[in-house]
């Protein structure tokens, strides 16, 4: 990652995702890792879980 200003990297995100569908439902998870230079890690996960309600109103 780096700054709009700066040409130097301060830290490095990672962000993985695990989602399985199963006919009209979802459930998943996305972890996202911060790791930013002299500070310690940071880890956050998000748990989501959902289904098709239909279509939208107009």
């Amino acid at each position: 990652m780096t700054s709009g200003r700066a040409s130097r990297v301060r830290g490095v995100m990672s962000i993985t995702r695990e989602i399985i569908y199963s006919g009209n439902n979802m459930e998943g998870k996305t972890t996202t890792e911060l790791n930013t230079m002299g500070e310690p890690a940071m880890q956050m996960t998000t748990s989501m879980k959902g289904r098709y309600s239909g279509a939208c109103n107009k």
